[in-house]
């Protein structure tokens, strides 16, 4: 057996029943699903549950997935995010400081990761601080155009594209230096 496996193959692994995959793919991105538990949920037991839960999705899930169309990371992500959004939505979304969410070691990173995670960042960091705020409360809040434009004070349609503005420049910086 490999002694560093990609995500890829822990997840064909994961498919096949394996729970030492699984087990792996805990420890490499539960971190990273814990915090962005922690920026959508307040409750430390509903953070834990989710986590548990997610994983539990990923489990009966892994057999669908074709790692050739989406990598493993953002399939983990997705499913992350749609769990915690239908979390958040079945009870009043509530708003806390954005520098509250603490970010994973980054010792759970390997190079290839951390060089990623980088551009990554830098693609966050061409936006405006306006820009991210907007794309965080939709990504890590929940919330809808219309919260945003009432928070905000802004009209619907300023907040539409602005969002959708931010998602291009991102996209295309992604595309360009990825």
């Amino acid at each position: 057996m490999e002694t560093n496996p990609s995500d890829a193959t822990l997840l064909a692994r994961v498919a096949q029943a394996d729970e030492q995959a699984l087990l792996e793919l805990y420890e490499r991105y539960a971190p990273y699903i814990a915090a962005m538990a922690r920026r959508m949920l307040q409750d430390p037991d509903d953070i834990h549950e989710s986590v548990q839960a997610i994983f539990v999705t990923v489990w009966q899930r892994a057999p669908q997935v074709d790692t050739n169309r989406v990598p493993v990371s953002t399939w983990l992500v997705m499913l992350a995010q749609r769990h915690l959004l239908s979390h958040v939505l079945g009870r009043p979304l509530e708003m806390f400081a954005l520098d509250a969410w603490d970010v994973p070691n980054h010792d759970v990173f390997d190079l290839a990761d951390q060089d990623q995670h980088k551009r990554l960042k830098q693609a966050v960091n061409t936006l405006s601080s306006e820009e991210r705020e907007l794309l965080e409360l939709a990504l890590f809040q929940g919330c809808s155009y219309r919260e945003l434009a009432q928070a905000t004070s802004k009209p619907l349609r300023t907040i539409t594209t602005t969002l959708r503005t931010s998602l291009a420049r991102l996209q295309d910086y992604v595309s360009d230096n990825i």
